[in-house]
């Protein structure tokens, strides 16, 4: 099994539902819509593949997807210690 993540900024496009990005860009970045159709696309063909998306907030994506939200600033500390 093979672990896979994807980060997907979707901050200011959370109102577009992503849930049929096979049909095309439902009107996001060309960036995101990429990141998600090749997850997406990955999910589908490689069953072997432990595949997770994570997103700044919730908003539809494809079914397939194991999507998670995360708190980008609240999980790492970006101080630089001794400065």
């Amino acid at each position: 099994m093979i672990n896979i993540g994807f980060y997907i900024s979707n901050r200011n496009t959370d109102n577009v539902d992503c849930s049929d990005i096979f049909s095309g860009n439902p009107g996001i970045g060309g960036s995101e819509y990429n990141n998600i159709l090749l997850a997406g696309s990955l999910e589908s063909h490689y069953k072997d593949l432990n595949l997770t998306v994570y997103t700044d907030v919730k908003s539809p994506f494809p079914p397939n997807l194991t999507v998670k939200q995360v708190n980008r600033g609240g999980g790492f500390n970006t101080k630089n210690k001794g400065r």
